[in-house]
């Protein structure tokens, strides 16, 4: 039930602030003063679109406050915890904020997203005008409305359909998948086998061509240091034509062996030639050391280009630019050579969706049984309401028609309004005034009272094109539907307001628009004189409005 609505610069109302009570809650006001502002203040704090022309000319931003009981209800609560709004004395507030730049919202003095304001306002308030109305002409709304005549075990089994309808859509896409794999012919197959093959032989790491190139780049560089190093032992072993230098100094040495006694000269001549001889043999060990290990990198840089060609060769055949892409390229392929002995799982996925759709099959003829014994039921209730509404020449007629299998079951539900004994339908929303289609939105929303409660129901505009007698039965079913829910209307028409439990006034003076609550039976009579068209002078209307009052409350009381 919403307590209080707080409004500030928001369109022509600066301040105004709205007491709201249990019961039929009435809105009166001339045109123009702010009647309509108010619910689109309210529309605002349900997580409504905003827009900045809405801010009250002078001002910067605009701002609605509105207090909310949130009961037991099963959605607010959770939602609630989550957001760790605030809840004082068993209602929460919320607040929206419009500034030039955009809009703020608040929940229990959280700050919010706009759509939360909406997740918690959905379950609470229900607001009928001629969107509403119209909304009420398609398919997906009326089949919303029968299902939740049925109850709330029925939404629930609806719910339940809705899930394993789309894990049965999942099955038979996966289902697609395997046959799909399966129906690829032999040769491609087999073109994929050898393909993931080859690249399991090869086995070809990320960024490894990269690293190949440059370490042959390096390897390459060594070429010439070997060469130098086998022209330096060349010169030191010499060849069968040309002796080296250290078969020369070895060759010196002993000459000079042979004459060491006739000399001191030649002693020392052989005392400087030993070292160097040894010497000469050291460096020629350390080149052979140096040659072998020049050879090896070599022998590296043969296999460092097979192992390139290795690689290089098929990623030019299959037209790959990278190890990487050839690689995601075999990775889809396995999936393709998998499925070639994937037909043991595919038939068991296909064992699974028969009793999947066997299973869903009853749950859609259970769905159908309970929606036809509501729509039936729904259809005469709203028949019998609109005889009150002064619209003897209609009934609703409501069909159940057997279709293929969709998320919310297995049919088709379709409103329609007929008017001649042939009992042919008109589909709703057709062929009707604006009156007539107000008077059968209020029918259907009393029959579905009392099969799905809202703690909160908001009427704009639900006695447009009606008047005299029309009007009363309509403030009549206000008031009985405000028997078990919060109402609130905006309502031109006396006949409608004198039905009032709670009735606020909009008016507009010099300075502002007010907004009072008309508590005195008095007060109540002069605002319905008012609504009937007095003037200063006039006689009557104000004797009118008392029994407009008195029949009301003598209607209710039959009630």
């Amino acid at each position: 039930m919403i307590r209080r609505i707080h409004v500030r610069d928001l369109g022509n109302i600066e301040k105004a602030e709205v007491n709201l009570a249990p019961g039929l809650n009435v809105i009166t006001g001339e045109t123009g003063t702010g009647k309509t502002m108010l619910l689109r203040g309210l529309d605002l704090v349900m997580g409504g679109k905003s827009e900045v022309s809405w801010i009250r000319t002078g001002s910067t931003e605009s701002e609605v406050e509105c207090s909310v009981e949130v009961g037991n209800s099963p959605v607010p609560g959770p939602l609630l915890e989550e957001l760790d709004a605030h809840v004082d004395d068993g209602a929460v507030t919320l607040v929206r904020v419009l500034g030039t730049s955009r809009s703020r919202a608040f929940a229990g003095g959280r700050s919010v997203p706009s759509g939360s304001l909406a997740e918690l306002t959905d379950p609470l308030i229900a607001v009928h005008g001629q969107h509403e109305q119209r909304q009420l002409a398609r398919p997906a709304k009326q089949r919303q409305l029968v299902d939740a005549f049925a109850g709330p075990a029925h939404c629930l089994s609806v719910a339940e359909f809705e899930v394993r309808f789309t894990a049965i859509r999942a099955l038979e896409h996966q289902i697609a998948e395997f046959e799909s794999g399966l129906a690829h012919s032999a040769v491609r197959r087999q073109h994929a086998t050898e393909m993931v093959a080859e690249f399991d032989r090869i086995q070809p790491h990320a960024g490894e061509v990269e690293q190949l190139r440059h370490d042959i780049e390096f390897l390459s560089n060594s070429v010439e240091f070997s060469q130098s190093l086998s022209n330096a032992l060349a010169a030191l072993d010499g060849t069968d034509e040309q002796p080296g230098a250290l078969s020369q100094l070895m060759l010196a040495q002993r000459s000079l062996e042979r004459v060491r006694g006739t000399s001191e000269v030649i002693v020392e001549m052989l005392t400087r030639l030993e070292p160097a001889t040894n010497s000469i043999r050291e460096l020629r060990t350390q080149l052979l050391q140096l040659s072998s290990e020049v050879d090896a990198g070599e022998s590296r840089l043969d296999h460092l280009h097979t192992r390139l060609r290795e690689i290089s060769q098929p990623l030019k055949v299959h037209g790959f630019d990278t190890v990487e892409q050839w690689q995601l390229h075999v990775d889809g392929l396995r999936t393709l050579v998998g499925a070639s002995h994937d037909s043991e799982k595919l038939r068991s996925l296909q064992g699974e969706l028969k009793v999947a759709h066997e299973e869903q099959i009853k749950r859609a003829a259970d769905i159908n049984e309970r929606r036809s014994d509501a729509a039936t039921r729904l259809a005469m209730s709203t028949t019998h309401y609109l005889q009150q509404l002064a619209l003897p020449q209609y009934s609703l007629k409501i069909t159940v028609t057997p279709s293929a299998m969709n998320r919310y079951g297995a049919d088709v539900i379709g409103f329609s309004l007929v008017v001649d004994p042939s009992g042919v339908g008109v589909p709703l929303g057709k062929g009707v005034s604006g009156g007539e289609m107000s008077r059968i939105s209020l029918a259907i929303e009393v029959a579905l009272a009392g099969a799905d409660p809202v703690p909160t129901m908001v009427f704009d505009e639900v006695d447009a094109g009606i008047g005299g007698v029309t009007a009363h039965e309509v403030g009549r079913l206000l008031s009985q539907l405000a028997l078990t829910t919060q109402v609130v209307v905006v309502t031109h028409l006396p006949q409608v307001a004198a039905y009032a439990h709670h009735h606020i006034c909009v008016q507009r003076l010099p300075e502002g628009v007010s907004v009072s609550e008309l508590i005195t039976d008095e007060s109540r009579i002069r605002e319905l004189a008012r609504m009937l068209g007095a003037v200063e002078g006039m006689d009557g209307a104000e004797e009118l409005a008392r029994q407009m009052m008195a029949m009301a409350r003598s209607a209710r009381s039959v009630s």
